[in-house]
């Protein structure tokens, strides 16, 4: 072999071996990355392993049906902003499905309504409006009278309570959570009487919470207009009855320090005064991710008492949106 061959043969395997050395190098920083994008995934994926947080509402629309201002209505709905409301009082079950489409079509969501088939003597039925980018509805339950053993009366008693069990997963999450609503309305009224009617029910919506946490289930919340008139002043020791029925059930409020949640006029003669009767409360597991907030004209009026007052009272009902941040 003379020298020029030798050394063009040389030149060959050292470029064959810098042509192996960079397929290396480039192997093992390919690698690299893939254990990287997989330690950021194991990383992200026990951080999704937390349930995603929910923006949920409570809203006594006040027989809603054809009297309702429906744009305005539409406009307290989208301000809110939520990923599940929990409505009472519905009067026409059938315009519910219309006010989703309408308000999913002024806002960035694709909301759903359902709404109870038991209205209870008065009619009025409970519903929800879901969007269906933020949770799936997994079932519903009706149980007639608030009775666990749902053998209520569906149209002559008092109303039924409305359990709507979701499954929500967050925009980035790959874990879902169930989590089940107790939407209820309890009896109205001021008197003793009225106000130990309204501990009976409270007793009942408790139990049905709690056969769902026998069975295995412990992301339960119980949202609604409870009608509790001696909430804000304690008048017979409604506000301290329904606390220790909490807290025997281990459940909690997460609205207790809102200072009201509609308002009502005692005579013609009288100002409007608020009250504390819209309610959300969760089991333990649950945690609030920000303070509640009540909005429409409870959030303009501070919760104070007036002697005149926005539209909505009028148009659209005496209660307010409240709302709450869970995880």
């Amino acid at each position: 072999m003379t020298y020029r061959q030798r050394t063009g043969r040389q030149r060959a395997i050292g470029l064959l071996f810098r042509l192996l050395g960079h397929l290396v190098v480039g192997l093992l920083r390919v690698r690299a990355i893939r254990l990287l994008l997989f330690a950021a995934a194991l990383l992200f994926g026990l951080h999704s392993c937390s349930p995603p947080t929910l923006r949920i509402v409570t809203f006594n629309i006040r027989t809603f049906g054809i009297q309702t201002d429906r744009v305005r209505l539409r406009e307290l709905l989208q301000a809110a902003d939520a990923d599940v409301i929990a409505l009472q009082e519905i009067r026409d079950s059938q315009a519910l499905g219309a006010l989703a489409a309408e308000l999913s079509s002024k806002a960035s969501r694709s909301y759903r309504a359902v709404s109870s088939d038991c209205g209870g003597k008065q009619r009025l039925h409970l519903g929800f409006l879901y969007d269906t980018d933020r949770v799936r509805l997994d079932s519903v339950r009706e149980f007639p009278e608030l009775r666990e053993d749902r053998g209520g009366s569906c149209f002559d008693g008092e109303r039924a309570g409305f359990l709507g069990s979701f499954s929500s997963r967050g925009r980035f999450s790959v874990r879902r959570s169930k989590l089940h609503l107790l939407a209820v309305h309890f009896p109205a009224g001021a008197a003793l009487g009225q106000a130990q009617s309204r501990q009976m029910f409270l007793q009942r919506a408790l139990r049905i919470l709690e056969s769902l946490r026998q069975g295995g289930e412990d992301r339960l919340v119980l949202l609604g207009d409870l009608n509790t008139t001696g909430y804000r002043d304690d008048q017979h020791g409604e506000r301290s009855a329904v606390h220790r029925q909490l807290v025997q059930s281990g459940m909690k409020p997460l609205t207790d320090e809102l200072l009201c949640s509609a308002y009502w006029k005692p005579s013609p003669f009288s100002p409007y005064l608020p009250g504390k009767l819209d309610h959300v409360i969760a089991s333990g597991v649950i945690e609030a991710t920000e303070p509640p907030s009540v909005q429409g004209f409870c959030a303009a009026l501070k919760c104070e008492q007036a002697q005149r007052i926005p539209s909505d009272f009028d148009a659209v009902s005496d209660h307010c949106p409240v709302v709450v941040t869970v995880r």
